[in-house]
């Protein structure tokens, strides 16, 4: 069984339902951005990339955090950790569900 602790953006969250997860959070690309440890300028700079698009500037936040790792270990207790400081509990169920689909797949 693979260590669902390692985060990876091809293996771990290449299932519809935890893409969908994060991508929930489009609308707060740059609130999650802030939380994750970024800079201003790091955000600015996705912002100008991405030409403003939530869905990509959120896609891109979780590409650089997952390099980066910051404030936030990139793992699934971390996402999690995260969707919760959101207060976002039901994305954060929606989460532990996920993950325990994967672990059945295994």
């Amino acid at each position: 069984m693979r260590n669902l602790n390692i985060l990876r953006w091809k293996d771990n969250f290449g299932n519809a339902k935890t893409i969908g997860i994060l991508l929930s959070l489009s609308n707060r690309w740059i609130r999650v951005g802030d939380l994750l440890g970024m800079e201003k300028s790091t955000l600015d700079n996705i912002d100008t990339r991405k030409r403003g698009d939530p869905e990509s500037c959120c896609r891109e936040v979780f590409i650089v955090w997952m390099k980066q790792e910051l404030y936030y270990p990139p793992t699934w207790k971390g996402l999690h950790t995260l969707l919760m400081d959101l207060e976002d509990h039901d994305l954060a169920r929606n989460l532990v569900e996920a993950m325990c689909a994967l672990q059945t797949e295994q």
